[in-house]
């Protein structure tokens, strides 16, 4: 069985921490999302962190750009993988997805066991928003 690694993602504008993170649950379920509150009296902004088999993280780290492209224009997000911090923006996804897609493949692994073989990752289809821009509104079921 696979071990999780880790991807901590900070977001520039904290009101869409819970839309990513809304997004991120329902189009990658081998992934768990979990926020992790930062002290602001200390300057810590809150992050999510997300625990996925190698398959679940490059899932997830591939939609990032739908999400980030979804909303407004000077939003940006900052991905730490092993320690190494990038920051995503709309107009530099091109150079960074693929830097980010090398990293994840040749991170050692956290040391937690996936819930499920394989680690359940690739994006899920069905119910749910039919985009990022609808994360954060609820769904109704037509």
């Amino acid at each position: 069985m696979e071990r999780d690694k880790r991807a901590d993602l900070a977001v520039s504008d904290y009101a869409q921490l819970g839309a990513l993170r809304e997004f991120l649950g329902w189009a990658v379920p081998g992934v768990r999302v979990l926020l992790i509150p930062g002290r602001p009296g200390r300057g810590e902004q809150s992050v999510l962190a997300l625990l996925a088999s190698t398959g679940g993280m490059l899932s997830a780290v591939r939609l990032l750009p739908q999400f980030l492209t979804s909303r407004r224009p000077a939003l940006s997000m900052t991905i730490t993988v092993g320690g190494t911090s990038v920051e995503l923006t709309a107009t530099n996804l091109d150079d960074v997805i693929p830097v980010l897609e090398r990293a994840l493949g040749e991170l050692p692994c956290s040391g937690r066991t996936s819930p499920a073989p394989g680690g359940g990752g690739g994006a899920r289809l069905g119910r749910g928003p039919p985009d990022p821009a609808a994360a954060g509104r609820p769904h109704r079921p037509r």
